[in-house]
């Protein structure tokens, strides 16, 4: 299989998986690194790679495409945790964001907004700051 991804995390994922498959005495994968994300989809677009590795939330976007004729495959484990950076010098903005934020999941609205985006398995159930350390 050849994959398509940036540097950065992607690779380290692409790297492990390829070990694992060659520790199960299947083939390693062929990867290619490109400069970002465009580059890997239409590498898989045009048949010269077989599939990339990127955000849920982006691979999901893609597939919602028709025309991009892709699938979006949740990797167990391994989705990235989103978050707001906030200067921790302005402890009112902090408190007030993550309060909104709560306030969105405790009412509903932020799975209506995963939902609306097919990303309901990124699910938190608490807007922590820090993550709650």
């Amino acid at each position: 299989m050849q994959q398509t991804l940036e540097s950065g995390y992607s690779a380290v994922l692409a790297e492990e998986f390829s070990a694992d498959c060659e520790d199960a005495g299947q083939t390693a994968y062929d990867i290619l690194m490109l400069a970002g994300d465009s580059e890997a989809n239409l590498s898989v677009q045009s048949g010269r790679a077989t599939a990339t590795i990127t955000d849920y939330p982006v691979a999901v976007e893609r597939a919602s495409d028709p025309e991009s004729e892709m699938e979006a495959i949740r990797i167990e484990g391994n989705e990235s945790i989103w978050g707001i950076g906030i200067d921790k010098a302005d402890e009112e903005l902090v408190d007030s964001v993550q309060q909104a934020l709560q306030s969105l999941m405790d009412d509903g609205t932020y799975g209506e907004i995963l939902d609306a985006w097919g990303l309901q398995e990124m699910a938190i159930t608490e807007a922590t700051i820090n993550g709650g350390e």
